[in-house]
This record gives structure tokens, sequence and C-alpha cells, in this order.
């Protein structure tokens, strides 16, 4: 296909037979041993970025100085109440799930776990794991 393509477009790549490498140059010399090859690759790749961050210049402006305006439409988490938590259970329909009927029944005792669980996970910034696995049944 590219072959085609560069014929279209009068390529001067033309009469190239393979794009392979076979071997690259470093230190004046040249290189054939595949694994060798693929270690200059790998440190080239990897060591990349780390080269282009020193290059970077920094900055002493504060990222605030950059912001406008207060935005009327941001939002704040303030930390939830046992009593939030209830009011939410509560608000809950039990005719879809036996989960939800047993939620309610024992919500007095759930509440008070789940709303330190919700506050520490909005302070950390964190989720944990196990609360990210669902069983979903149609």
């Amino acid at each position: 296909m590219w072959e085609g393509l560069n014929e279209l477009i009068n390529s001067k790549r033309q009469g190239h037979k393979s794009d392979k490498i076979i071997s690259i140059k470093k230190d004046d010399k040249n290189l054939a041993d595949l694994n060798e090859t693929s270690n200059i690759f790998n440190n080239f790749f990897t060591s990349i970025a780390g080269q282009i961050r020193l290059k970077i210049r920094q900055n002493e402006v504060n990222f605030n100085d950059y912001l406008g305006v207060d935005n009327i439409f941001s939002f704040e988490l303030i930390p939830c109440s046992p009593d939030d938590i209830i009011k939410l259970i509560d608000s809950l329909n039990t005719s879809k799930s036996i989960t939800t009927f047993i939620l309610k029944e024992l919500k007095d005792i759930f509440s008070s776990p789940l709303s330190f669980l919700f506050n520490q996970t909005f302070t950390q910034g964190k989720f944990p794991d196990i609360l990210k696995l669902a069983s979903v049944i149609p």
C-alpha cells in the first residue's frame, strides 16, 4: 500500500525495497545484535522524558496568577453526617431490591461507618478498590 501511495505522490523514497532496520549506529559503530539494538531504543525512550524535563525552565509565577475570577458554577464537597446518610437511605425505594430493604432496616448501624467512609474518600481523594466492584444482573 505504501509503495503504491509513494508512486502516486512521486515520493523521493522510490526504489527502497525494505524499511526494515538492519543495524543502528552508536558511538560510530554499527550494531547488528537485535537485543543490543532493542536495549538502546529502550534506554532512549525511557530516559527521554527526564532529559526533556531538565530542559524546562522553572517559572516563579504561582498558578493562581493565571486564574480569572471565581467560577459561580463551582461546587464544594462538605462532610456528611450519619443523619445525612439516614435521610438518603430513607429516600431509597425498597420495592425494587431486598438489599435496599435490609439497608433501611439496619440504617442506624450503617450510617456512621458509611459517613466516615464517604468523608475519608472525599478528604483523601481515594476510592476503595473493594467498592469499585459490582455485580450487574439483568
